[in-house]
């Protein structure tokens, strides 16, 4: 606090924390105090996003349970229109939302093509999926198929069909078939094309260790947690999700640089829980660096659950696990 030029004095802290006997209420000005160093501008905006938060985790509850209730009853026509109902009065509620759709229209063995179509029949709000949901397990390849229709249809946009080779290119590979897969992207395009594109081209092993070194340092250049952390976890988290796989993540063990990389992103407070499984993972294969796993506490997600468990199996050592993860997900 001192660094930062705030002063709160430590009898004032034990109180607030209730270590003192004495306890009081602190002025406002020790409040404005604390809340800036938090992050917020004062006290007032403090109390303001917490409020604002609360209705959203009380509105985000409450149609979670009615959402729950059509498709359970197999309703999915009528969840779908509950949920664009959401987009226009409670957005962020919608963009949950859209998780929770998708994984039950995508995550179930069998594949109700009347469901899928009905999404699709709403094309703007289907085009929506790939800002608010990419489902990076797909075991069924229901997603990569509704995927390749939205590109079907929708042929003028260049980023939607570069997205779908990746993904697709990806899933390809994992399985088994490289022979048909031979992308080329420019450095014009979205960070998350781009680092995804990295990444296929470890799984091909087409990199020779130095080119390997020399790209992680190319990444490691390009990356500023303080100022962008969803590029930072975009480049670094793939880039070590696919070391992980092609078990070259050992060329980085005396890369001190990209070890304090990873360290910072995985014990931020805002950050990506999938890919913080997938640099936690990195950490412990490459460095035996075993942080905190408090950021599987923040929070819930469900579209790269299993590929997460796959890499927690390899990471702890977890033979049978390992296997059991690589075998749903059709991986070689």
């Amino acid at each position: 606090m001192k660094s930062n030029g705030i002063y709160v004095s430590y009898t004032t802290l034990s109180r607030i924390l209730g270590l003192a006997k004495i306890s009081a209420n602190p002025r406002i000005g020790t409040l404005n105090e604390l809340s800036l160093f938090i992050g917020f501008e004062d006290y007032y905006s403090f109390c303001n996003f917490y409020k604002e938060n609360e209705d959203f985790n009380r509105i985000k509850l409450i149609s979670g349970l009615e959402l729950d209730v059509l498709l359970k009853n197999n309703e999915e026509k009528k969840a779908i229109d509950s949920w664009i109902k959401m987009k226009d009065e409670y957005p962020s509620v919608f963009a949950y939302n859209s998780q929770f759709i998708c994984r039950h229209l995508f995550g179930r063995p069998e594949r109700i093509d009347e469901n899928i179509d009905y999404l699709l029949s709403h094309d703007e709000i289907a085009l929506e999926i790939l800002q608010l949901f990419v489902y990076e397990d797909d075991p069924y390849g229901h997603y990569d198929i509704t995927l390749k229709r939205l590109v079907q249809s929708n042929k003028s946009l260049d980023e939607l069909e570069v997205f779908y080779n990746l993904f697709h290119a990806r899933k390809t590979i994992l399985k088994g078939n490289k022979s048909k897969i031979n992308l080329h992207i420019n450095d014009n395009l979205h960070f998350h094309l781009i680092s995804r594109f990295y990444e296929i081209e470890l799984l091909l092993k087409k990199l020779s260790d130095k080119e390997i070194i020399e790209r992680t340092n190319r990444i490691i250049s390009l990356v500023q947690i303080e100022n962008d952390s969803d590029k930072s976890f975009a480049y670094i988290g793939r880039w070590c999700r696919g070391l992980i796989m092609t078990d070259k993540n050992n060329l980085l063990e005396n890369n001190s640089a990209w070890k304090q990389k990873c360290l910072l992103l995985v014990e931020k407070k805002d950050g990506n829980m999938e890919f913080q499984v997938i640099i936690y993972c990195f950490l412990i294969l490459t460095y035996k660096v075993s942080s905190s796993l408090d950021f599987m506490q923040r929070g819930q997600w469900g579209n790269a659950k299993i590929e997460s468990n796959l890499m927690f199996s390899k990471a702890f050592g977890k033979t049978e696990a390992h296997q059991f993860f690589k075998e749903v997900l059709g991986y070689k």
